[in-house]
């Protein structure tokens, strides 16, 4: 059974503003970032604790071929996206609570 995922405002404008920039890059490729956000999310609600605890009950899931992770938490009901931060971002430079 899958979990629902829930991006927070925070994790969604991450999100919006990596896809502005690569689509400042080259066109389409800012669609492309987002597919493959879009495949690592649904794979995060299908299996939510095959990725690796990061740190304390967030967990970090890398997406596909770009640069980038995705902070979370699992609950009971959800999955909640703390985050969608470039690798190179520093650690714990995002809230997670």
């Amino acid at each position: 059974m899958s979990l629902a995922v829930r991006l927070r405002l925070e994790a969604q404008g991450e999100m919006n503003e990596a896809a502005a920039w690569y689509e400042r890059q080259r066109e389409g490729l800012g669609n492309e970032f987002l597919d493959d956000v879009e495949r690592c999310l649904a794979r995060i609600g299908v299996t939510p604790h095959a990725a690796i605890v990061w740190r304390d009950d967030v967990r970090r899931r890398h997406v596909g071929r770009f640069p980038y992770h995705v902070f979370y938490r699992v609950t009971p009901s959800e999955v909640d996206v703390v985050a969608i931060a470039h690798e190179k971002r520093r650690p714990g430079s995002f809230g997670t609570r």
